[in-house]
């Protein structure tokens, strides 16, 4: 299994700080990169039904992204959340928004992302990395030709 973030990426944008980070890390040592091997595990088992996982590097930032968000939300609370404090707030819709994207791009119909579809879905809807994107011709009004063809 791969990790899509590292504790660089958590410290970046992860949402806490560097200091809650190390006093998680002192308490529980492996518990951060547990965290995060586990939540990119979750993606995967979430993407799994349509696109090739574990993913290649790189990987798409929006993953690294909602994987953060996921990684902190589950760090936050291990290290406890503040009563009544608006971060509790502010975490939870952050891990919600994450779960939707997964949601969302497991389903795989707006093509939030270009991640590659599995072998036995090729041939169906989704969003598939590759192919013709454009066609060229040396006669310029071939497409009109072409146009007609398809209604005669």
């Amino acid at each position: 299994m791969s990790a899509y973030i590292d504790r660089a990426y958590l410290e970046l944008l992860g949402h806490l700080p560097v200091v809650d980070l190390d006093a998680i890390e002192a308490d529980a040592p492996g518990c951060i990169e547990g965290t995060i091997q586990a939540m990119s595990g979750y993606a995967d088992s979430r993407l799994r039904k349509r696109y090739v996982v574990p993913l290649v590097s790189p990987y798409p930032e929006p993953i690294r992204l909602h994987d953060a968000a996921l990684v902190t939300a589950s760090l936050y609370l291990r290290r406890g959340p503040q009563p009544a404090g608006e971060q509790n707030e502010a975490i939870t819709a952050l891990r919600q928004e994450a779960l939707d994207f997964l949601k969302e791009l497991a389903d795989g119909k707006d093509g939030l992302a270009e991640l590659p579809l599995r072998a036995d879905l090729q041939t169906t809807e989704g969003v598939a990395v590759g192919g013709p994107l454009a066609f060229t011709s040396s006669d310029p009004y071939a497409f009109l030709d072409e146009e007609v063809a398809s209604y005669g």
